[in-house]
C-alpha cells in the first residue's frame, strides 16, 4: 500500500461513476476518451479529474519512499541511488 488514501477514494469514485455495474471482465478498446460515456457521466468524471489534479496526497513523495521500502519488488536498483 502506497499510503494515498484520499488519492485512493477519488480513484474508486471514478470507477463507481464510469462503470456502475462494475468493471468489465475484458479491457475495451476505444479510439476517444469520451467514446460510450454519456454526457452526466463526463460531467462527473471531468469533476472527479479537477479534484485529483488538486493533488489530495503527495503521490510523488509516496511511491518514491514505497519504492525505496520495498525494493525487491522492482527488481535491482543501480549503486548511485
Amino acid at each position: 500500500m502506497v499510503g494515498a488514501p484520499k488519492t485512493a477514494d477519488l480513484c474508486r469514485r471514478a470507477i463507481a461513476v464510469a462503470f456502475p455495474e462494475g468493471l468489465p471482465s475484458a479491457p475495451k478498446v476505444i479510439s476517444t476518451r469520451a467514446e460510450g460515456f454519456s454526457s452526466e457521466v463526463l460531467g462527473r468524471l471531468g469533476a472527479l479529474n479537477i479534484e485529483f489534479f488538486g493533488y489530495p496526497d503527495d503521490l510523488t513523495r509516496l511511491l518514491f519512499e514505497y519504492v525505496l521500502r520495498h525494493p525487491e519488488e522492482f527488481g535491482s536498483v543501480p549503486e548511485a541511488f
